[in-house]
């Protein structure tokens, strides 16, 4: 992938229920073969968007600290997510009813 295929999300001026919106938004938006970089604070924010993430099918592929010098100095506890692009679905994937 080249530099041009990372989208960024900042979403640690937002709350919750915002920060759900606003990365939703940005999933529906995301084109094809893109990753997400989601940058985010605080450990309750981290634990709603993988969760969130996790509805969504969607994975993570790395959650990392921020450096000390991106961070938000209210906050020492920003982090980025780096999400992998959407997965085709497959032909049987929502047609399964488990029978």
């Amino acid at each position: 992938m080249s530099g041009n295929d990372l989208q960024t999300l900042d979403i640690r001026h937002l709350i919750c229920p915002m920060t759900s919106v606003h990365l939703r938004l940005a999933l529906d938006q995301l084109p094809p073969r893109q990753q997400l970089r989601i940058l985010l604070h605080g450990r309750t924010t981290l634990h709603n968007v993988r969760a969130m993430l996790a509805t969504l099918h969607r994975e993570c592929l790395v959650t990392e600290l921020l450096p000390q010098e991106v961070r938000q100095p209210a906050d020492p506890e920003d982090h980025a997510l780096l999400i992998e692009p959407a997965r085709q679905a497959s032909a049987s994937q929502g047609a399964h009813d488990g029978r």
